[in-house]
């Protein structure tokens, strides 16, 4: 419920009292804050006491407000930080959200016509707040924004130059935008936990010291309580990103950790080189930067902000546990990169000189000296290793399948029916029901011995057809686990041979599949091939009798003249 919160375990009323109001109640802090103690630990009771409380201070200061105020000295304006207001918006974004959620789940927020002026003015209002380019047409805007930083202890006169900041307009009118969202979601009857994302939770005001009674601790043994709690999807991802930070911070007590020391972190990581040059990567943050940076590419906006996802879950952890006052992230978190350029298909001259690279054609080295897979393969040579960074490409241009499907896949998979090879699929835990189908095998693949590949696994007593890749994670817990780092290192190898463009990844193999089944099969085939959502009937069932030996038809007549590989 809006203005109420917990101080030591004790539900209270606090609100912030308007500068022209304040003349009302003698005794106020310098902060403005206003706090009736409702004498209880119990939530449900506190509710009960609330509301009456909370419409007697709303009435005093509604009378105030009418009264003529003392004059108010002319004063310097205020200065603040911009974590400090970020976090503020922040609050009031989530305070707004719950108390609209608590309003609409009891049946107390006002019914909003479907039709009319006062629903058009809604529609017109989230309509500005979906571009920055149009606050300037809500005519409270400036007012909302005082009284959202008034409502977390920040007072901006009118005409303060903060409002007219972009910086803080936009934060503003992102969380506003919010508050409607989630508002028409609970007009709707959609009720779930709010704020959704934990990597953006409130840092909410410090409480008294006495409140967080457990015992300080560090950096890296919180991660590691984390991770054995949690047991998080990416942990090598999670432990990197958190190695980074404490080689900046220090392995420090979490409570240590500030947002201004964040927001210097983000600053230099928004410069940190992109690369995992062994000779690089061993070395720590700071010599990193100073040897590299500005030099070197830096990494992605999208990666910075994985790293401040995987930061914000940590603390929000903490937090949780009464080990942190408040989570520092939520002050400084950046925004969610916008998409990038939609994925495309690889071009007829793409896949040509993709598969001419010395990884399919032969390379110098395949191991280093302790016998780990060594680089990307990018020198040519004589060596060709078929293992499953060589197949993984072919497997899904041929086939258009999710990398999953063939990533995780068992050698027990691989079967046969009549003079028909197939992937059986129907055994396994996919993105969806239509995922779960037997994919015949592309006779090409036959061609460059796959299926000797696959007996040679067998006789190896192999479990999964591609044994380097992770599989200690059950595909029911996470099915992408096998991949995940697969994903990565395809990435690094795509820009260490030439393949930097955003728009092609290893997902442009599915959409390259679907563009040469145009005009060759039938829309309704190539999803039945490739698990896409949208097919005919149940009744057309995946691959059984008849269906198999006309999936495999169809599968055939996909080529691609460019693909020159014949080993």
């Amino acid at each position: 419920m809006k203005h109420v919160d917990q101080r030591g375990g004790i539900y209270r009323v606090r609100m912030v009292i308007p500068p022209a109001a304040r003349h009302a109640f003698p005794h106020l802090p310098a902060s403005g804050d206003y706090a009736v103690s409702l004498r209880t630990r119990d939530e449900a009771v506190a509710f009960m006491k609330a509301p009456p409380i909370i419409a007697d201070l709303k009435q005093r200061i509604a009378a105030a407000l009418q009264a003529s105020p003392q004059p108010v000295a002319q004063t310097t304006p205020a200065i603040y930080r911009p974590a400090e207001v970020r976090a503020a918006i922040e609050r009031w974004r989530v305070a707004a959200i719950n108390a609209a959620q608590a309003d609409h789940f009891s049946g107390a927020a006002p019914v909003i016509p479907m039709f009319g002026d006062e629903a058009m003015a809604i529609s017109d209002l989230r309509h500005k707040l979906a571009s920055e380019t149009t606050f300037d047409q809500i005519a409270d805007f400036e007012d909302r924004l005082r009284g959202a930083l008034a409502s977390e202890g920040l007072e901006v006169s009118a005409g303060h130059p903060l409002l007219s900041q972009p910086a803080a307009r936009a934060w503003f009118g992102r969380a506003w935008a919010s508050v409607e969202r989630h508002t028409e979601q609970f007009r709707r009857g959609v009720f779930k936990d709010w704020p959704e994302d934990g990597a953006q939770e409130t840092p909410q005001q410090p409480p008294a010291p006495q409140s967080i009674a457990t015992a300080s601790v560090t950096m890296k043994a919180l991660v590691d309580r984390y991770v054995a709690a949690k047991k998080p999807k990416s942990e090598d991802d999670l432990r990197y990103h958190w190695r980074r930070l404490v080689e900046r911070v220090g392995d420090v007590a979490v409570e240590a950790v500030t947002p201004d020391a964040l927001e210097a972190f983000l600053i230099d990581l928004r410069r940190f080189p992109k690369t995992r040059r062994p000779d690089i990567a061993k070395l720590g943050f700071d010599e990193i930067l100073a040897k590299h940076g500005d030099v070197a590419p830096p990494i992605a906006e999208p990666t910075v902000w994985k790293h401040f996802v995987s930061y914000g879950q940590v603390f929000n952890y903490a937090l949780m546990m009464r080990l942190i006052p408040f989570n520092p992230v939520a002050a400084v978190m950046p925004s969610k990169p916008k998409p990038t350029k939609p994925v495309r298909a690889y071009t007829p001259d793409e896949i040509a000189t993709l598969f001419a690279k010395p990884m399919f054609t032969g390379c110098s080295k395949t191991h280093n000296r302790k016998g780990d897979l060594h680089g990307y393969r990018s020198v040519p040579g004589a060596i060709v290793l078929k293992d499953g960074r060589y197949w993984m490409p072919i497997l899904n241009l041929f086939h258009g399948n999710r990398m999953e499907e063939w990533g995780g896949a068992k050698v027990a998979d691989i079967k046969c029916e009549g003079q028909i090879n197939y992937l059986d699929l129907t055994q396994r835990a996919l993105k969806n029901d239509t995922a779960n189908r037997l994919l015949p095998l592309h006779p090409k693949l036959v061609a460059l011995g796959f299926l000797d590949y696959v007996a040679e696994r067998r006789i190896a007593g192999d479990v999964y057809l591609f044994p380097e890749f992770p599989h200690d994670m059950s595909e029911a817990d996470d099915p992408e686990a096998s991949t995940r780092q697969f994903t990565k290192w395809w990435g690094l190898w795509s820009d260490a041979n030439g393949f930097s463009d955003p728009t092609v990844n290893f997902h442009s193999f599915r959409h390259t599949f679907k563009r040469a089944c145009r005009g060759v099969i039938s829309e309704e085939i190539s999803d039945l091939i490739t698990g896409h959502k949208g097919i005919g009937g149940a009744g057309r069932g995946y691959g059984a009798g008849a269906d198999l030996a006309l999936l495999a038809e169809a599968i055939r007549r996909v080529d691609y003249p460019t693909f020159a590989l014949n080993r």
